[in-house]
């Protein structure tokens, strides 16, 4: 991703932030155990930083059980 395309993603996330009240996660990739434990870490960075925690997700397959592990991170 060239660097104006992620200013222009940041500022738009930042745009959706404010408008939803709550913090705004976009992820795009595959479901594996090694995204897990990064993905994992990022949640529990966010929590109680604001009311919410929206995630966008964009992926192309993976782990159905790293899915679920996904799922029921709180």
């Amino acid at each position: 991703m060239n660097e104006i395309a992620k200013i222009e993603l940041n500022n738009r996330l930042i745009a959706l932030e404010e408008y939803l009240n709550g913090d705004v996660l976009s992820y795009t990739g595959g479901f594996f155990t090694d995204t897990e434990t990064a993905f994992r870490s990022i949640i529990e960075d966010l929590v109680g930083q604001k009311k919410s925690i929206y995630i966008i997700l964009t992926s192309n397959g993976g782990s159905a059980a790293v899915v679920e592990r996904f799922v029921n991170i709180n």
